[in-house]
């Protein structure tokens, strides 16, 4: 996994995701792990990066950093050729959100 700045981990069931900026860039970085029965460590389910996707999070819904990711997330989850390439990665992260603004 690179470097990252302003990484968040979220977690739903079994599944556990990471995502940030990779230093000195404008690059957001997930991953996608599962936890296994008697496993020590949860194994990679992939990874992802969204190029120059950073400068898009002043654009986007939300508070803090971490709803941004997850409303960047599903507004390009929404994209007919981005959601192919992302949802191996993304899954079910972004599953009822809903953006207020």
């Amino acid at each position: 996994m690179p470097t990252l700045e302003n990484s968040y981990e979220y977690q739903k069931d079994d599944e556990e995701w990471t995502i940030g900026v990779i230093q000195n860039t404008t690059d957001i970085y997930i991953q996608r792990r599962k936890r296994i029965c008697n496993s020590i460590s949860p194994e990679i389910i992939g990874d992802l990066i969204i190029p120059e996707a950073a400068d898009e999070l002043k654009y986007i819904g939300g508070t803090t950093c971490r709803e941004k990711y997850l409303h960047l997330l599903e507004y390009n989850m929404k994209s007919q050729i981005l959601r192919p390439h992302m949802e191996p990665v993304v899954g079910s992260l972004t599953a009822g959100i809903h953006d207020s603004s």
